[in-house]
C-alpha cells in the first residue's frame, strides 16, 4: 500500500473547490447558506473560505463536500478525491454509454463465437 501524501491531497481538493466556486459564478455567502441548508448545520462564508484556503488546515467533511458539489453542480469535485486511486466518476449518461459499449463488445464476442461454432457444426455435417 502506497502512502497518502495528505498535504498534496489537501491542496488539490482545496484548489478544486476554489475553482468550482469561481466557475459557478455564485456568491460565496449564498453557497455557504445553501450548504448549511443541505447539511442542516451552520456554515458561514468565513468557514467556506477557511475550507478552500490553502494556508488553512481546515478539512471539509464528506457530508459538506457532497453538499458543496450539489450546490455548485460540480461532480468534478469527486474526481479530486478519486484521481490518486485511478478511479473516475461517471455521470448517469456517461455511465449508460459505458455500459452500452461494454454490452456491445460482449455481443460482438458472442456473435464471433457463434459464427465459429456454426462453421464447426457445418464442417461436421458435411462429413
Amino acid at each position: 500500500m502506497r502512502p497518502l501524501d495528505s498535504e498534496q491531497f489537501r491542496l488539490r481538493l482545496k484548489s478544486a473547490m476554489s475553482q468550482a466556486i469561481r466557475e459557478s459564478g455564485m456568491d460565496r455567502n449564498r453557497i455557504a447558506a445553501e450548504v448549511a441548508i443541505l447539511t442542516d448545520r451552520p456554515m458561514s462564508r468565513s468557514a467556506l473560505d477557511a475550507l478552500t484556503s490553502p494556508s488553512k488546515l481546515n478539512d471539509i467533511s464528506v457530508v459538506r463536500l457532497k453538499a458543496l458539489a450539489r450546490v455548485l453542480s460540480a461532480p468534478k469535485l469527486y474526481e479530486a478525491i478519486l484521481a490518486d486511486e485511478g478511479l473516475s466518476v461517471l455521470q448517469t449518461d456517461d455511465r449508460l454509454r459505458a455500459d452500452m459499449q461494454a454490452l456491445q463488445t460482449q455481443r460482438s464476442r458472442i456473435d464471433s463465437w457463434l459464427a465459429q461454432l456454426e462453421v464447426q457444426l457445418a464442417g461436421k455435417a458435411g462429413k
